[in-house]
Order: structure tokens, then C-alpha cells, then sequence
């Protein structure tokens, strides 16, 4: 594939004026680590196996309006807490996916410098994780979503942006990976979040040339998260990265994979991970359908997940992740007026998809959006003390069957 020339951008560290929470180089050579289990900079394929359980902190600091700027409060949850981040540990959970959202925070041409408070803000969220010897996977997360005046990523899409949206995203990524050089190998980098051009393709639209257009730029953004990182040096010479999928699709990933879609090239062996999601059926997991269960469900999370293990774990000797997976408490979208779903399958449903990625070595990480009054949908995990997990998670976590 392609490589892609990384421009040299002097980015100065200037805060922008917008509200938010209070609250060493090295060598790039290509190196060919040992799967050594005592060894901290394990292959991708250890690292993730290792990760075992994880869950999000979603609605949180991701949480980008069209009409007001991202704020970790913005969508109803308290401000995280350290508390909240050692409960998670307690719970159980080895893992915390940290979805960020940036568009507010970033500064004009040509240097999109990050806000320095929010960085800040970010960085003591993360170091927290890191603390408690968690993995923490930090992300630009809603940054390429369908959201007026925001979704910055997905004016790719136009030919004449494409070379200035490429550098904005670099720039992103090189104070990130600056910022964090100093942490450990726990902390993985995952490059962007649910990435789609569905403006430009829509999705099984029979136009090849716009198909490959919207695939070319996934694949170009790819590329250049994992060479921006790098470049850098230091730890993220050689931390995990995180590439998503097609929408962090799984038919939509792999069916389209080489023809369309490649996994970006490296300056280290067996440093990149897979991201995919699963809410499948979506009209159980975040729709109206209140079970779950037939040998029909089962049979289609079997085949999916199958698909992942014969056509990318085992032929490419790639691990994956499943960043997001959950279902709704309630229907009506989990409206608290809702009814609610059958929770011997909601359980049902959330053990299955555990145990399968647990038995194919795959770090499944629940999506949870914080248990709140007005919203309980994907919401298993309470973000103030007493930090207590839903009966249906403390269900599943005690089902599952560790290897």
C-alpha cells in the first residue's frame, strides 16, 4: 500500500478559548519483538489476549453536540472520577476504552493546536487508568460522525479538502502521541472511531468508483495515524495501535478486505489490532425486539464471529477487538418509559458474544453509557458512589469462562 510522506507541521502547544472541566525520540527501525509472555511489550496477539474484559466510558468525554461544545457532562454524567476508575477494576474489568472527542478543542490552520486544558483534562482521565494497571485505549472518537459543523473527518470526502484534512488529522494525532509518549505499554492508541463516508458511499450503493473512493480514504487515514505515532518515537515506536474496520464493521470489513480495505503498514511487526463492533441484531440491541435467543440468533453470532477468526485472526495472524458491544435495558431505544427487555436474554445475549470473544482470543469491551434518570440505555455501570453494575453485568461477568 501507499505509503503516505508525513508532513513536518511545528505545532506549538497554545490553549484555545473554550470552555471545558475543571477539574524523547527514538529509533523507527523495524524490529521483530519475541512473543515473550514476561515480556511488557508482548505481540499484539498476547497483548490483546491479556486485555480480557473491558468496558467504555461512553457519553462522556465524547460527547459532541452540534449547538454546544463537548464537554465530559455534556450528555448527563458526572465528571469522571477516580473513584469511578478504580470501581471499574474492582468490578472486574482489565480494560477501559476511553473515546474522546476533539473537534471542539482544536485550533485553526496550520497548526490545530489542542486546547491545552482539555489535553490536560484527558491526560489525567487516562493516567488514572494506567494507575490501576488497566489496559487504557484512547481514541478520537465522534470527531468523524454525522454532526453539523463537526464531523470535520468526513469532509475528506471532497477532493479539494482532502490534503489540509489529512494534515489536521496528523496534527491531531502527533500531540496526542507527544502528550502521551511517556506512558507505558497499557496505554494503546485507536485511530479513529465507527470511521464511514455513507455521503459519499452508501453503504451496498452498486457505484464501484465511489465505493473505492471512500475505502481509499479510510485506508489513507489508516496510514496515517499509524505513521504519525510512530514518527514520534520513543514508547510509540512501538505501543499497540488500534485500526477500525468499514464502520467497525464486520461484513463490511471483511468482505471487502484487500479488495477494498488493507490494514496499514508498520515500522514493527505484530503492533496492530483490528477494531470491530457488534450489535447484531440491532433491533434487539439498540431497537424494539425485547428477546433474544433462538438457534437462528445463535447460529448468525456464531457465523459472524467465525468469519472473524477463519478470515483475519487466522490467516493474517491479526488480533482484533470488539471496542463496542451492548444492548439497550429498555426498547424505545432505552427510553426510561420503555419496556424493558427480557434480561435472562439481554444476559444471555451479552454472555454469548463474552464467551465467544474470550474462546477466539478476541478483547470484547462492553459499550456503556452511564446509568442516568432520564437515559438508561446501554447503561450497566453507575458513574457515582457507590459505582454500582447492573444485576444483568454482574450476571454476565460472573458466567463467563476464562481460558
Amino acid at each position: 500500500m501507499r505509503k503516505l510522506l508525513l508532513l513536518s507541521l511545528g505545532v506549538i502547544f497554545l490553549a484555545v478559548s473554550c470552555p471545558v472541566d475543571n477539574d524523547k525520540p527514538g529509533d523507527n527501525t523495524k524490529i521483530k519483538e519475541p512473543d515473550d509472555g514476561n515480556d511488557p511489550l508482548k505481540t499484539a496477539i498476547a497483548a490483546v489476549r491479556e486485555m480480557k474484559l473491558g468496558v467504555n466510558i461512553g457519553n462522556s468525554f465524547d460527547s459532541l453536540d452540534s449547538n454546544r461544545v463537548a464537554t465530559q457532562t455534556g450528555w448527563g454524567n458526572p465528571a469522571v472520577s477516580q473513584d469511578y476508575i478504580k470501581s471499574l477494576k474492582s468490578h472486574g474489568f482489565t480494560t477501559v476504552r476511553f473515546p474522546v472527542s476533539w473537534a471542539d478543542y482544536i485550533g485553526d490552520a496550520p497548526d490545530y493546536t489542542v486546547n491545552t486544558s482539555w489535553m490536560d483534562r484527558v491526560k489525567r482521565v487516562a493516567d488514572w487508568i494506567l494507575e490501576e494497571d488497566m489496559y487504557c485505549i484512547l481514541n478520537v472518537h465522534h470527531d468523524g460522525a454525522d454532526i453539523v459543523n463537526k464531523s470535520w473527518i468526513e469532509e475528506i470526502r471532497f477532493i479539494e479538502q482532502e490534503e489540509e484534512i489529512l494534515k489536521k488529522y496528523a496534527s491531531l494525532w502527533r500531540q496526542i502521541a507527544e502528550t502521551f509518549n511517556y506512558a507505558s505499554h497499557l496505554l494503546v492508541f485507536e485511530g479513529m472511531n465507527e470511521p464511514q463516508f455513507d455521503k459519499l458511499w452508501p453503504r451496498n450503493d452498486p457505484n464501484i468508483a465511489n465505493k473505492t473512493r471512500a475505502f481509499y480514504l479510510l485506508n489513507t487515514l489508516n496510514q496515517t495515524f499509524v505513521d504519525t505515532v510512530r514518527v514520534t518515537g520513543g514508547n510509540n515506536a512501538k505501543r499497540l495501535l488500534l485500526v477500525p474496520g468499514y464502520w467497525t464493521d464486520i461484513d463490511m470489513t471483511i468482505d471487502n478486505w484487500g479488495a477494498f480495505f488493507n490494514m496499514p503498514e508498520d515500522t514493527i511487526e505484530n503492533r496492530i489490532i483490528l477494531s470491530l463492533h457488534y450489535y447484531t441484531p440491532w433491533n434487539f440491541c439498540g431497537g424494539d425486539a425485547p428477546t433474544w435467543g433462538t438457534s437462528a440468533n445463535k447460529n448468525q453470532l456464531k457465523n459472524l464471529f467465525d468469519k472473524v477468526k477463519v478470515n483475519v485472526i487466522d490467516k493474517y495472524n491479526i488480533p482484533v477487538i470488539i471496542g463496542e458491544y451492548a444492548v439497550n435495558i429498555n426498547n424505545s431505544s432505552g427510553a426510561v418509559s420503555g419496556t424493558p427487555k427480557n434480561s435472562a436474554n439481554r444476559v444471555d445475549w451479552m454472555l454469548s458474544v463474552t464467551q465467544k470473544c474470550v474462546d477466539l482470543g478476541i478483547c470484547p469491551i462492553l459499550w456503556d453509557t452511564g446509568m442516568r434518570a432520564y437515559n438508561k440505555g446501554m447503561a450497566d455501570v453507575e458513574r457515582s458512589s457507590p459505582f454500582n453494575i447492573s444485576a444483568d453485568l454482574r450476571a454476565m461477568i460472573d458466567g463467563v469462562v476464562w481460558q
